[in-house]
């Protein structure tokens, strides 16, 4: 298991990652991340943000797991994003 910075081939992998899972609980929902735009391009969107960063977690060449984290206020900063894939729940990754 490998955990790594995006990369912008990254970006739809971690899309059907982050919508699949949103779907099987039942939260495909509009206002969700599951229709967040950015999405399409979470490589750029966190390679343009001060302080922020989007690593993933590779298996066996599949990304089966994400998270973010940006600045909130002050010196505190929030995750964003965390999935991982039913495969490796469990694992103490998340």
């Amino acid at each position: 298991m490998l955990v790594r910075e995006i990369t912008q081939t990254d970006n739809q992998s971690v899309k059907k990652l982050i919508q699949s899972s949103l779907k099987k609980l039942g939260f495909d929902k509009p206002g969700t991340a599951y229709y967040d735009p950015e999405l399409n391009d979470l490589y750029t969107f966190y390679k343009t943000r001060n302080k922020a960063m989007y690593w993933v977690v590779e298996e066996e060449g599949k990304i089966v797991g994400g998270v973010g984290i940006a600045p909130f206020k002050d010196n505190i900063c929030e995750l964003q994003k965390l999935y991982v894939s039913p495969e490796i729940q469990g694992k103490g990754l998340a």
